[in-house]
């Protein structure tokens, strides 16, 4: 386990870097950063960057955490037994707005939809 821990963590810096040096090469390019800039427009330029990275995790996430969860759970109304199917969620993040794979489920016997509570299913 810890093999694979350090060998993740070296990809994970790996790709950091060379994510670095293409936003660096492209900000060049489309000329949004020109000369020497203030450095407050590098900031915010890589700040940009980190949102948009923590969008794509929280969307991996929440897929993944999905993708792990039974199919069935119970109405938070009755307590009947009830299929979840997966859908796509609207969610505002403090990084920006993003969609989630989420899970929901249907009770025919309240006529009711619902998204199982935090912790076993969902957001």
């Amino acid at each position: 386990m810890d093999d694979q821990r350090q060998a993740l963590s070296e990809k994970r810096d790996r790709l950091l870097k060379e994510l670095a040096e293409v936003e660096v090469a492209l900000s060049r390019v489309d000329g949004s950063i020109a000369c020497i800039p203030h450095y407050s427009v590098i900031e915010l330029a890589a700040h940009e960057r980190g949102r948009q990275l923590s969008c794509e995790i929280q969307k991996r996430q929440m897929a993944e955490a999905a993708a792990l969860t039974p199919r069935r759970s119970a109405c938070p109304g009755c307590g009947n037994l009830c299929e979840l199917k997966p859908v796509k969620r609207d969610m505002t993040s403090i990084d920006g707005k993003l969609q989630l794979q989420d899970l929901r489920g249907f009770c025919s016997a309240c006529r009711r939809a619902f998204f199982p509570p935090a912790g076993t299913a969902g957001l």
